[in-house]
């Protein structure tokens, strides 16, 4: 049993020895003896017979591990030629070396061995230079400058030989590099992962670089950068990589550019900054009042893109971004508040110009020029755009684009307009669908002579509208003043206790807005200051179309029609033909905006038109060349026709 112990121990390393526990026979402690001598060894579990050689421990695969580890039998294959005293001191002390300061991992034994009986790595072959590496990557100790200097040996041939390590060999020898304070690991380290990206597809390359650390990845670039397969892994690792890993945003599409700008290769991030450029500037186009600043870091990266490489590009971007920001433009979305974004994004399209001129418009409501001027810029801007006017219509009302730019212009005014006109926006909207400056000009002057409170000018610059009828003049825009002189003339009336407005006017007004008989305009509005009068002899002699058969005519069949008029207003107009029997005496004024006035009403009748305009232009109630009878077939007046009226008055039954 001595003899067997002493080869037991003598074979084996110094740190096997220590934890050798032996027992000389089975007792109560002998299940924690390593060994146990007994002649009854065949029937424990794990046995060997000296002198048989049976055993049920060593078997072919423990055998081979044996092998593999190399000092586990050292001493004993070279009993007769080894001093096994220098042996075992060595092994231990480059054990230690290695990191194992107990001298107990076997598997830094292992390549403590290997070190001692076979230094040179470099007649190994392929399978056993990878196998030591192995060994090594797997070690437990980390920072032994003998064991780094060992895998800078083994590293060195392996790049030699062009090899490439498992991806679990990569993993355990970044955790060795990271420890390390041997800069040649490092080195090594690096030539070896240059060798492996560039072997490797640029795509699989780029997935094996993002699985290093940042500061490895850091020194890799630096070399990475200075080949053309290098730059094609950074270009592919930081464009299908980093940049998709991010919120998508002009930083980030900034901070990209910056990370390839030294790279002589960089297509693929051109490209994915291009898509993240155009996917970005499509969403600004959804919320287009903060296009400036995104079309400004659009045309920014544009210009890094391809301002070197492809210069004609930039203007070709540029024109693309600013038809697609005026494609998303019109009317619907305009804002007059907006002018200085519609300057920033102006091109030579026909949208941007009519968008912008109609921002300017919007602008000289500051009072920099006259309300006529005005009125004629308006003119000006939609006859100058008639065309540029989308046909379909726009808008919850379904509203044509032209019909919902004088909307929005009329509204802007409402809400800026600084002036006394409380019917400005109303004037406006005449003036945006005037058919002509002749008309536009007439409309003024109606306007100017309405406000001065001259009814002989009124009366005679309210009959130019007729002689514009048919060549300039619409029914629409005369309703819409005829309207608008009615509407100031009751409003003249309720601020002003003394003034009466002269039965001419109504009877103008009245010819335009009543479908049957001119005089029922006095129906319409049966607290008018004329028919209140206790002595209406002045107002109906210095009635000018009083005094016209037509009128006459107009005013008797009214008085003896049973389907339109009141009992009330009919007494009046028979008043009214009463006065006009005797012989007519001349007399003073009754003028616009005085109770009394001796001057001669020596106006033109407004209703003078010929025989041919009057074939052209509707038929007006109560004229001297038609009857005073309602056309046949001709429908009804609605009810409220007189809707600015009404709407500011509440008149009208």
């Amino acid at each position: 049993m001595r003899s067997i112990l002493y080869c037991i121990y003598w074979g084996i390393p110094y740190f096997l020895r220590k934890r050798l526990s032996v027992a000389s026979a089975p007792s109560n402690g002998a299940e924690t003896k390593t060994l146990v001598f007994s002649v009854n060894a065949t029937s424990k579990p794990f046995y060997i017979d000296p002198r048989t050689g049976q055993s049920n421990v060593l078997n072919k695969r423990l055998e081979r591990k044996i092998n593999r580890y190399g000092f586990a039998d050292y001493a004993v294959i070279h009993l007769y030629d080894l001093d096994e005293d220098a042996y075992f001191e060595q092994l231990e002390q480059t054990a230690m070396e290695l990191g194992d300061q107990t001298a107990s991992d076997p598997l830094v034994l292992k390549i403590a061995h290997t070190l001692i009986v076979q230094p040179d790595v470099s007649d190994l072959d392929d399978a056993t230079l990878e196998e030591r590496l192995s060994d090594v990557l797997r070690s437990r100790p980390l920072g032994s400058e003998r064991m780094d200097s060992y895998i800078v040996a083994l590293m060195t041939e392996i790049v030699r030989r062009s090899m490439v390590l498992t991806e679990e060999s990569e993993a355990y020898l970044a955790d060795k590099v990271a420890a390390t304070k041997l800069d040649e690991l490092e080195n090594i380290d690096e030539q070896y992962r240059i060798q492996r990206f560039s072997a490797l597809p640029v795509e699989d390359a780029a997935q094996s670089l993002a699985r290093l650390d940042k500061s490895m990845r850091a020194r890799y670039r630096n070399r990475l950068k200075q080949t053309h397969k290098g730059a094609q892994i950074l270009d592919c690792y930081y464009a299908d990589i980093v940049l998709p890993s991010h919120e998508p945003s002009w930083e980030l599409a900034n901070k990209g550019l910056d990370a390839v700008s030294e790279l002589p290769y960089c297509e693929r991030m051109v490209s994915r900054v291009d898509d993240m450029a155009n996917g970005l500037y499509g969403d600004a186009l959804k919320d287009i009042s903060a296009i400036v600043p995104n079309f400004e870091s659009y045309m920014l990266l544009m210009k890094r893109l391809y301002g070197e490489s492809n210069p004609e590009m930039v203007p070709i971007r540029r024109k693309d971004a600013l038809r697609a920001y005026w494609n998303c433009v019109d009317i619907a979305t305009f804002d007059f508040n907006a002018l200085q974004t519609y300057l920033d994004m102006a091109d030579e399209s026909q949208r941007c110009k009519m968008i912008t001129d109609i921002a300017y418009l919007g602008r000289k409501l500051d009072g920099a020029i006259s309300e006529e001027d005005f009125f004629g810029d308006t003119f000006e801007f939609f006859q100058r755009n008639e065309s540029s006017f989308a046909a379909e219509p726009l808008g919850a009302e379904g509203m044509s684009e032209r019909e919902l730019a004088i909307e929005k212009l009329c509204a802007y005014a409402k809400e800026c307009y600084t002036g006394d006109d409380r019917y400005f926006a109303d004037w406006l909207k005449i003036a945006a669908n005037a058919k002509s400056a002749d008309m536009l000009s007439v409309v003024a002057e109606v306007r100017r002579t309405l406000y001065e409170g001259d009814a002989n000018e009124l009366v005679q610059c309210y009959g130019e509208l007729h002689r514009h009828w048919g060549i300039g003049a619409t029914k629409e825009t005369v309703v819409e003043v005829a309207e608008l002189v009615c509407a100031c003339s009751i409003e003249r009336e309720r601020h002003d206790q003394e003034y009466v407005t002269p039965i001419d006017v109504w009877l103008i007004v009245g010819g335009d807005l009543c479908s049957r008989s001119t005089f029922e305009i006095f129906d319409e509005f049966n607290d008018l200051r004329v028919l209140m009068l206790d002595d209406p002899t002045e107002a109906v002699l210095h009635s000018k179309l009083l005094q016209k058969e037509s009128y006459v005519a107009s005013a008797k069949q009214y008085v003896s029609s049973r389907d339109i008029g009141t009992r009330e207003t009919k007494s009046i107009v028979k008043e009214w033909l009463a006065i006009l029997r005797p012989k007519k005496k001349k007399g003073g004024g009754f003028g616009f905006g005085q109770r009394r006035r001796e001057a001669e009403v020596d106006a033109p009748l407004p209703s003078a038109q010929t025989q041919d305009q009057e074939q052209e232009a509707p038929q007006q109630r109560g004229r001297d060349d038609e009857p005073a009878t309602p056309r046949k077939n001709e429908p009804k007046q609605k009810k409220g026709i007189f809707s600015r009226v009404s709407r500011v008055f509440g008149g009208g039954r």
